[in-house]
């Protein structure tokens, strides 16, 4: 019998990308991942309290809906806010919103929290159920992202490292703490990693369906976080430099040069036959760079404008094309430029230019950094076979990295979310790499180590820190802010108070 678990033994099957067929046993691993990690999601939701952001991230999308203006929090785009405010809708009675309240009329930094605390916390409070159903549609778009990244992995290297892929997903503790508040972080990790998986499929099979896809939720990510707008020129990029599989394969060339040169090369249904970009760089690349013609600018066009109509649609029915620049300008508007930031024992103006690397290597777990360095290491010694499909995974995680590290403040590692998707991917690859069973048992080991890892830290997930560090209870001697608590274990400090007959303490926030 035909081990499903296996990848293909066929090299184009893992490198190229070809689809790979999983039987209802590996689906039945995929549902029990994900349940998984919805229940751990669920559970840490509902102990926990409302977080700094989420007093303001709700009430604002809550406002977006029901009076169609964008006055709260315009430094963060709507859609996000619009999706965890729309079941509000639907609860019985609505909740209330007092419009005459001059934090309202004239909202500011800290008008639109005490706005958001009288939202959740007014007369009767009703936190507790506006969060539940505010936080679930960021539960159910991450649960979505952990089958994307099974597929992306999957068709990348086979069902093996698809399911390596989606453990290391299910049992993040960064991805974990971050999916179940009413934020942008995990949205618009979600929305880039899809864009991308659809714009490699595109390119991989030029269907013009994934390439809507790949449009619709570049918008959506732009719609949710200004820094996915740096990934936007990159997605642009790829399907200029590699959307066009017209010039004569290498072997074709080789044959007959003046009567293949210019053909295009196709497949059994007619479509363009893949080009073998490995023989053709760097002359293929620089030849594509500079080349137009109209079948490329069509694709770029419908990228770039599927993207702008979900931007604009995500404000709601307003017309105003302009709001979404207007917050894009205000990104850092209400940051304290007297904030000084801490990192290791260090306070300091300004930030580090190193400040998100680190905040990766301690806060990421143990194995994962290893698997993610294992798998570079083989990527560079087969980088002929391997870059076409490593490019999509690595090139927006470095511009990601670059353009948080250079531009946003140092505040979490949940800034660079968007990375830990890709890198789940990328490193999962390891499995095709080593042929040996041991090295594959290794792997499967790391696994575990990660999946242990995550468990003992559960359920303060936001806290985790990895052993390389001496685990959460040094973090405190490393990161701050967003990186150890958010404001979101106010019931346990509850708990504490009452397990230990403490009755009165001092609460010093910010």
């Amino acid at each position: 019998m035909k081990d499903v678990t296996r990848a293909p033994s066929d090299p184009n099957e893992s490198w190229g990308g070809s689809p790979v067929k999983a039987n209802y046993k590996i689906w039945i691993f995929v549902a029990v991942l994900i349940a998984v990690f919805l229940a751990e999601n669920i559970y840490e939701m509902r102990r926990q309290s409302c977080s700094s952001d989420e007093v303001v991230h709700l009430p604002a999308g809550y406002t977006y809906l029901v009076k169609r203006d964008f006055r709260l929090n315009p430094e963060h785009p709507p859609l996000l806010k619009d999706l965890c405010a729309l079941p509000l809708l639907f609860l019985r009675p609505r909740p209330r919103v007092d419009f005459s309240d001059p934090n309202w009329q004239q909202p500011s930094v800290v008008s639109q929290s005490v706005f958001g605390f009288r939202f959740l916390y007014g007369d009767p409070p009703r936190a507790d159920q506006y969060l539940f159903w505010g936080r679930l549609p960021i539960v159910l778009l991450t649960a979505c992202l952990g089958f994307f990244i099974f597929r992306w992995a999957q068709q990348l290297y086979g069902n093996a490292a698809g399911l390596l892929a989606l453990g290391l997903y299910a049992f993040s503790p960064n991805v974990i703490a971050h999916s179940h508040f009413v934020t942008t972080d995990m949205g618009v990790t979600a929305f880039l990693t899809i864009s991308f998986y659809y714009l490699w499929r595109f390119l991989r099979d030029t269907r013009t369906r994934d390439l809507c896809f790949a449009g619709l939720c570049m918008g959506a990510a732009m719609a949710s976080k200004y820094s996915a707008v740096f990934l936007f020129p990159v997605g642009i990029f790829f399907l200029w430099i590699y959307s066009r599989p017209s010039l004569p394969l290498p072997q074709e060339r080789k044959k007959d040069s003046s009567k293949s040169k210019g053909r295009r090369s196709r497949d059994r249904r007619g479509r363009p036959a893949s080009f073998d970009w490995n023989a053709a760089i760097p002359r293929g690349f620089w030849r594509e760079l500079f080349h137009f013609d109209r079948p490329k600018l069509k694709r770029v066009l419908i990228f770039s404008g599927l993207a702008f109509v979900v931007i604009q649609l995500s404000f709601v029915g307003s017309l105003n094309p302009m709001l979404y620049l207007r917050g894009a300008l205000q990104v850092n508007a209400n940051h304290n430029p007297f904030y000084e930031s801490f990192l290791h024992g260090d306070f300091k103006r300004g930030g580090w230019w190193n400040y998100f690397l680190v905040a990766f290597l301690v806060k990421a777990t143990s194995p994962f950094l290893l698997l993610i360095f294992a798998r570079f290491i083989f990527l560079f010694k087969n980088l002929k076979k391997e870059w076409w499909s490593s490019m999509f995974l690595v090139v927006p995680s470095i511009v990601m990295f670059v353009a948080v590290s250079a531009l946003a403040d140092p505040l979490g590692v949940r800034y660079v979310l968007p990375i830990f998707p890709s890198m789940m991917v990328f490193s999962s690859g390891i499995l095709r790499a080593v042929q040996k069973r041991a090295l594959q048992g290794c792997v499967w080991g790391m696994l575990g180590w990660h999946i242990v890892s995550s468990l003992l830290a559960f359920p303060y997930s936001l806290s985790y820190f990895n052993e390389f560090v001496g685990g959460p209870s040094k973090g405190i001697y490393w990161l701050d802010d967003s990186n150890i608590d958010w404001g979101q274990e106010l019931k346990g400090v509850k708990r504490y108070m009452d397990l230990n007959g403490i009755r009165v303490i001092t609460l010093f926030s910010f």
